[in-house]
């Protein structure tokens, strides 16, 4: 295994009428190591390791507790690597079954199960389209984004050219990891002329040769509650640097400005709309069953975060006013009943205290 490194100080971006909108997804992917409880019980041809640690050297970076998406995680090698060696980072994984002869979410849901020391980890099983990374922009910021051959499989539309898909992976995260074959001319031109980029590093290995891109994502953000209402806050303003990350709240119906500390992971509401299955919705359940809701007057699903087995109550949402907590405790557990998008919506539109 060879690699190499290039670091780039400012190019200018590519135009989206250079690109070719036919362009077809990368198929050639191989599979990572698996890795159980710290032990890789099988190898794959790639140098998984040689990755892992540029990615650590980014990790080590954050002095808080940090969120990490690893967009098509496939056997989950960095995202249980970054688990156990950050005890206090969530990793959030993302993966779907690609066929009859790819059960690959199936295999990563096995091995959440069997890597069961790790307490910071979660598994959204979801093909995400192109309005769902949208949406995700819109309600969560995470800290570290992963998206190792992930690009490669997005087919662009007329709508959403290949700079346009670029443009939307890097508004996740604060820090941007992007993998991509060298075979891929199109979007390594992209990312090379991309002034994020700030280090390029080429890993050559026997059968398999790769460029990873650095790139810096967003430090602050506009972020809307939850993901199917704009009313109940637009103002909620995150700042994160390596020391520290913050939302401050400025509500529409008061002159008062909230300023609160940011817990890692995802909202109860974004674990349910983009099929979370680790940990297990029953499991949820039972650990939403153990707060004390009487101490939370005007507690909601997007107020609800969870870290892997850790839920956190991040703000209330003060200009509700006072309400029934049993009424709100009901809402906040019956909404884990619901199995598609569209339940969701329609469940917190009509129920919602």
């Amino acid at each position: 295994m060879k690699f190499f490194l290039v670091i780039l100080l400012c190019n200018s971006f590519l135009s989206s009428e250079e690109i070719n909108v036919e362009l077809a997804p990368f198929t050639n992917e191989l599979n990572l190591d698996v890795l159980v409880n710290g032990e890789v019980i099988q190898k794959s041809n790639k140098d998984c390791n040689a990755r892992y640690q540029l990615i650590r050297e980014v990790a080590k970076k954050y002095e808080r507790p940090f969120t990490v998406l690893d967009l098509g995680a496939g056997e989950g090698y960095y995202s249980f690597r970054l688990a156990e060696e950050f005890p206090l980072a969530t990793c959030v994984m993302v993966e779907k079954n690609k066929g009859l002869g790819d059960k690959i979410a199936d295999k990563l849901l096995s091995l959440c199960n069997q890597n069961n020391k790790l307490q910071n980890i979660i598994l959204l099983d979801k093909q995400l389209t192109i309005n769902d990374i949208i949406k995700l922009g819109e309600v969560e910021c995470f800290d570290i984004v992963l998206a190792m051959n992930f690009i490669s499989y997005i087919r662009p539309t007329k709508q959403y050219l290949p700079v346009d898909i670029v443009n939307l992976i890097q508004k996740l995260g604060e820090e941007v990891i992007v993998e991509l074959p060298i075979t891929n001319k199109i979007y390594n031109k992209i990312y090379k002329e991309n002034k994020s980029t700030y280090q390029i590093v080429t890993i050559d290995d026997a059968q398999y040769t790769s460029n990873l891109f650095f790139l810096n994502g967003k430090s602050q953000s506009y972020i809307n509650q939850h993901w199917f209402s704009n009313a109940d806050c637009k103002s909620v303003v995150v700042d994160s640097s390596k020391q520290r990350k913050a939302i401050t709240v400025v509500l529409d119906k008061a002159p008062w400005v909230y300023q609160f500390y940011r817990y890692g992971g995802i909202t109860l509401v974004t674990y349910l709309t983009l099929n979370g299955v680790w940990p297990e919705r029953e499991f949820v359940k039972e650990k939403l069953s153990q707060i004390d809701w009487r101490y939370y007057s005007n507690i909601l699903p997007w107020h609800i975060r969870l870290s892997g087995q850790n839920i956190e109550i991040e703000y209330i949402n003060f200009y509700e006013g006072d309400k029934n907590y049993q009424e709100r405790e009901r809402f906040c557990l019956d909404i884990l009943n619901c199995k598609s998008q569209k339940e969701i919506a329609d469940f917190i539109i009509t129920n919602i205290p």
